[in-house]
């Protein structure tokens, strides 16, 4: 992943910062599911979805491959076939 696509993800988290997010996994495990109120913190390395108590869901983002960004919906597709859909 690029310095340009990790300010492209910083930009668009703005708009998920204290909103209800929608996570979905897809692969060999699916999963799906809401973190309330969430604060997002994009790093050089991470990406961390949390509601400040006890949900939290990091991603590395070594291993981010394909990024694609359509309104409020983010579809990261992961090294490892991992499909990941953010929306809030």
């Amino acid at each position: 992943m690029n310095k340009a696509e990790v300010s492209q993800l910083k930009v668009k988290f703005e708009d998920f910062d204290n909103a209800d997010v929608y996570i979905q996994l897809d692969s060999a495990i699916q999963f799906h599911c809401i973190i309330r109120q969430a604060k997002v913190i994009v790093s050089d390395d991470k990406l961390i979805i949390s509601n400040g108590q006890e949900n939290d869901i990091i991603f590395e983002l070594f291993y981010l491959e394909k990024i694609k960004i359509e309104g409020n919906n983010i579809f990261m597709e992961m090294s490892n076939d991992l499909e990941i859909t953010l929306s809030y």
